[in-house]
């Protein structure tokens, strides 16, 4: 502002003095010009020119010192408010002369403010700006300042009074003067470290948003408001075989066309209702062609502005997640269907159990019957009858044993091929001619722990089951082979049919007991159920494969073994059938227990007897004279048949046997705490001959043990 004001004042004195000058001059020359005039008339002119010059010259003078005076106030008053507004300024405001020699002609305290050190600094040392600028701009500083261009403009961080690092812009415009020789910067310095911060903290939330993006192990990416790819990290590269490259800018290949409809809905609903949806399941598409469910998060996508761009979508690969629920819930309907299967093999075992009991009365009867009756008598044929049909109800009753895992099991090593060949002859002749029978047998199979009678249950009636779905024409197929697990060799047996095969509804209930799928007079829906309970009580498995139109084949495993077993005595068909002995009878079916009483006593027996275990063991602690043979039920209310022989002392068998009764034979009968116990089992129903003949053997059983 002072070099301004001196610069108006010294223009000012030249023009005034050399006013005067050229006033003075006038007024001299003027002089001689009117002495070329008449006397006269030159006194006149002389006189009046001399005032009207004097007058002139000092009237103008007076005029042009005002007007200059005038401009100086107005040049002053702009230069004051200039001064007012760059020193109130929130920017540093600055005019720095670069050549001849570098130095601050001005600089606003706002310089102060932002940097802290005083504007005198700045003055007296115009290279203190190298001094305070952080070294790794020191070259843009030094740039900045030395070159030709008439625009600065740069962004500069200094160390401040305090020490903190402070970012500035400088926007300046370089002025050289008319001699060439001076150059000066008018401009400003404006403090951007809040700027700076922020954009720093934009730029490392977008980093971290990018890491995250690209490290998340979820396929994830961005879609604009067209549903077109603007974003697609690694994962989804990953997961769907399409890369970056492959679909940013196009339409979301992963979509299916029959979902693109009801996707793009969800999309546009999203983006309008600015909501964040999650847990929308989709079965997408890969690049080759597989699928693949996901479930689909996703959440609107704002610029700065608040307004929507699109959607930022995450998706969660569900396929095993869906698999194995799937298979739990494949689990849990096998569950419900092995609880069904176990809750009415109880029950088929507790009606088989007092089905024997009438079937043992009924057969004992007919039999005392037929003793006191000739073949001639009238009723002789009847009783035939009753014998065989109370027969084939036991067989009934053995396929619902053997259905709830309780049938009466006698096993035995037994070779599956040689039981398929003995039995070839047998199921040639239950199917039909028109139906090809084929045999696939190998000779090197394992043997497996078994009741053969059981076994050839087990294949006459899967052969049979073939036969009825085969119809007119066909083939079965019996094959017994081997299947390699990790630690041996597992035996199979097979049996295949070219039938009308089963839908996935028939399969869920081919092993229910009383199903059947042929008419009612031709099935009673025990056969596969017995398959299926024979198989499981000798911890087999039993698998099904079957297609509409395609046939079926049941697939049996069962595990090999070298173990012996105990396998209980067989009846004897000639014996005397009687006796002297005593018999203590156990049983609680009243029916049962009088024909058993009748029977040994016609043949010579003495029976006491008893409907319950407690009964039983107070009486045989408290005889004189022990019976020869304890005949007892199993399965009774109180003390079972088993707790009862436990209940006695030792020397109470050192002369009697024990001969235990029941719908099915029980491992437990076996692992009696008594020592050298000559015991015996006989399955119910029992015929009166098969009671008497068993009796008979396990009395001489005991004579001969007593005798060693």
């Amino acid at each position: 502002m002072q070099e301004v004001h001196k610069k108006w004042w010294r223009t000012s004195t030249r023009v005034f003095v050399l006013y005067l000058v050229f006033g003075g001059l006038w007024i001299l020359l003027s002089d001689h010009l009117v002495q070329l005039l008449p006397e006269s008339t030159a006194n006149k002119v002389t006189q009046m020119q001399t005032a009207k010059g004097l007058f002139f010259v000092f009237t103008t003078g007076i005029f042009l010192l005002l007007f200059l005076r005038h401009d100086e106030k107005r040049a002053r008053s702009k230069d004051a408010r200039f001064r007012l507004f760059a020193d109130n300024a929130l920017d540093v405001v600055f005019r720095l002369r670069l050549a001849p020699a570098r130095r601050f002609e001005y600089i606003s305290p706002s310089v102060t403010r932002i940097l802290g050190y005083p504007q005198e600094t700045f003055y007296e040392d115009p290279d203190f700006l190298f001094q305070i600028v952080q070294s790794q701009d020191h070259e843009v500083l030094d740039s900045a300042l030395n070159l030709s261009q008439d625009l600065v403009s740069e962004q500069i961080r200094w160390v401040a009074r305090n020490g903190n690092s402070i970012w500035t812009s400088i926007l300046g415009r370089v002025i050289s003067e008319p001699d060439g020789k001076g150059r000066v910067i008018e401009g400003i310095l404006r403090d951007i470290s809040e700027q700076k911060s922020a954009e720093a903290e934009q730029i490392n939330a977008v980093n971290q948003l990018t890491a995250v993006f690209r490290a998340s192990p979820l396929p994830t990416f961005a879609l604009d408001l067209e549903g077109c790819v603007l974003l697609w990290n690694e994962q989804a590269e990953k997961v769907f075989g399409y890369s970056a490259d492959e679909v940013i800018g196009k339409s979301l290949p992963i979509v299916r066309p029959e979902d693109r409809k009801q996707f793009m809905k969800f999309h546009e609903q999203m983006v309008l209702q600015r909501e964040i949806r999650h847990g929308l399941g989709y079965t997408m598409i890969r690049k080759d062609e597989t699928t693949v469910e996901l479930r689909v998060s996703a959440a609107p996508w704002v610029d700065e502005d608040g307004e929507i761009i699109g959607s930022m979508n995450v998706a969660e690969d569900i396929s095993q997640e869906i698999q194995a629920a799937r298979e739990k819930s494949e689990m849990r309907e096998q569950l419900y269907h092995a609880q069904r299967l176990e809750s009415v093999g109880r029950l088929a075992g507790g009606v088989a159990h007092d089905i024997n009991n009438a079937l043992s009365v009924i057969l004992m009867n007919a039999e005392f019957m037929q003793l006191k009756l000739n073949d001639a008598h009238e009723l002789s044929s009847g009783l035939d009858e009753v014998v065989q049909a109370s027969e084939r109800a036991s067989k009934i009753s053995r396929q619902l044993l053997a259905f709830s895992r309780k049938q009466s099991s006698k096993p035995e090593h037994v070779d599956l091929t040689d039981t398929v060949e003995r039995l070839k002859k047998m199921l040639r002749r239950l199917v039909e001619p028109n139906i090809k029978l084929e045999f696939d047998l190998d000779l090197n199979v394992p043997v497996i722990l078994i009741d053969p009678t059981q076994l050839e249950q087990i294949i006459v009636n899967l052969v049979v089951n073939a036969r009825d779905a085969i119809g007119d024409h066909g083939s079965i197929k019996i094959q017994v082979s081997c299947a390699d697990s990790d630690e041996e060799r597992l035996p199979q047996l097979s049996v295949s049919d070219s039938g009308h095969g089963m839908d996935e509804a028939t399969l869920e209930k081919i092993f229910d007991p009383f199903f059947t799928t042929k008419p009612k007079e031709l099935g009673t829906g025990l056969g596969l159920s017995t398959v299926y309970g024979i198989v499981e009580q000798h911890s087999g498995t039993i698998d099904v494969d079957s297609r509409l139109g395609e046939g079926t084949t049941f697939t049996l495993t069962f595990p090999a073994t070298d173990t012996s077993v105990p396998v209980v005595a067989s009846e004897l068909d000639s014996v005397n059938l009687h006796g002297d002995e005593s018999i203590l009878i156990i049983e609680d079916e009243n029916l049962l227990r009088a024909s058993l009483r009748r029977t040994f006593n016609l043949f010579g027996y003495h029976v006491t007897s008893f409907g319950d275990g407690e009964k039983a063991v107070e009486y045989l602690l408290n005889a004189e004279k022990k019976p020869d043979l304890i005949l007892t039920d199993v399965i009774m209310p109180g003390l079972s048949g088993v707790e009862v022989i436990e209940s006695l002392p030792q020397e109470c068998f050192d002369n009697m046997a024990v001969l235990f009764m029941s719908g099915y034979y029980s491992q437990k009968l076996d692992k009696t705490s008594h020592e050298n116990l000559v015991a015996g089992f006989i399955q119910k129903p029992f015929s009166q001959r098969n009671m008497l003949v068993r009796v008979r053997k396990l009395l001489q059983q005991r004579s001969i043990a007593r005798t060693t």
